[in-house]
């Protein structure tokens, strides 16, 4: 009969706590209450099914206008799933939000650009076609209504089609222009003569498309920082890209050095320095190495050693003489555990 060789156990001291306040400059997504971090997550998800949680648990948030308050103030939320919301074409609710999101914005008296720049930082535009009509519609209705009577370089918008066909022109624009896919770039000619060419738009100013297009060519419509932000910074630190890193649920929780602490067989401690990402779904192990390509300007990155998916592990003190003050990670599947000292 074979002697069963006991399995090796990982465990981890921590020193150096980097907490998440020194990259976000927002209250901590960790300081906000279980049911606001549930409904965040369930957002990033699920966008409609968000709603009718936010409907449910929180009386604060229970009419179109608090939910957009919530999404513009609050940084946690994925512009990608904000879009994909406020583009639902068949939902009326949405619809509605996304009045109330638009009324968030300071547009009276400010120049279409600046005011729909401002805009789309909020949320990425969705893919779609008819979501984006949507979205324009309903953006250029209410800029229309709040500047009607306002000259702008000498122009008065004559009615809200001429301002959704300059809008729907200026998003084509910034796509065409700043796609790396798109080889043949639009030029400033060519941007001209096809405003001008719909019935809409035919009166206004060549000087002021110009100056849209020059606009648009020297600064992109960008989407403002979220979440997802944070990621794709700190995905550039890492080795390769096949780790599925950046998704819109995911939050960073902290930062954090410490040692990993290899058990043998024997009862030997080794101590290995690593970094560790703690996330909202799961818990991240990595060394630090220099970099792959020597033409990098980062001096270091990190070599990915262990994801812990937290869904996955039962966490629990562990406070045994041999290895006092950690946490232990506890499979759901099986008995194994890997501890970590804090």
């Amino acid at each position: 009969m074979k002697k069963e060789i006991p399995k090796r156990t990982r465990a981890f001291s921590t020193a150096n706590f980097t907490c998440e306040q020194k990259i976000f400059t927002n209250t901590s997504f960790a300081c906000l209450d279980l049911e606001t971090r549930i409904g965040i997550n369930i957002f990033n998800i699920n966008p409609i099914m968000a709603l009718s949680y936010f409907l449910c648990c929180f009386r604060n948030i229970s009419n179109p206008n608090a939910i957009a308050t919530f999404l513009t103030s609050c940084p946690f939320f994925s512009k990608k799933k904000i879009g994909e919301m406020l583009g639902n074409i068949s939902n009326k609710f949405c619809e509605q939000i996304l009045v109330e999101f638009i009324n968030k914005f300071e547009i009276v008296g400010v120049p279409l650009e600046d005011s729909y720049r401002k805009f789309m930082s909020c949320f990425k535009m969705p893919g779609e076609s008819q979501k984006i009509e949507k979205i324009i519609k309903l953006f250029s209705s209410q800029y229309f209504l709040s500047n009607k009577e306002m000259d702008f370089d000498g122009y008065r918008y004559e009615n809200e089609d001429s301002v959704m066909v300059l809008l729907y022109a200026l998003t084509m624009l910034n796509v065409d222009l700043h796609n790396c896919a798109i080889n043949k770039k639009m030029t400033r000619e060519e941007f001209i003569i096809n405003v001008k060419r719909t019935e809409d738009c035919a009166n206004v100013y060549e000087e002021i498309l110009g100056q849209f297009y020059d606009n648009i060519l020297n600064k992109e419509f960008e989407t403002g920082f979220d979440n997802t932000s944070q990621l794709i910074q700190l995905r550039k630190l890492l080795c390769t890209n096949d780790l599925e890193f950046v998704t819109e649920n995911r939050q960073l929780i902290a930062i954090f050095e410490g040692s990993e602490i290899y058990i043998d067989i024997f009862n030997r401690i080794n101590l290995k320095p690593r970094t560790f990402f703690m996330f909202n779904d799961c818990f991240i192990c990595l060394k630090k190495t220099s970099p792959v390509n020597s033409s990098q300007t980062i001096n270091f990155q990190y070599k990915c050693k262990k994801i812990f998916k937290l869904a996955e592990y039962k966490v629990y003190p562990n406070h045994k003489s041999t290895l006092p003050n950690t946490l232990s990670f506890c499979p759901t599947t099986n008995k194994v555990k890997i501890q970590y000292k804090n």
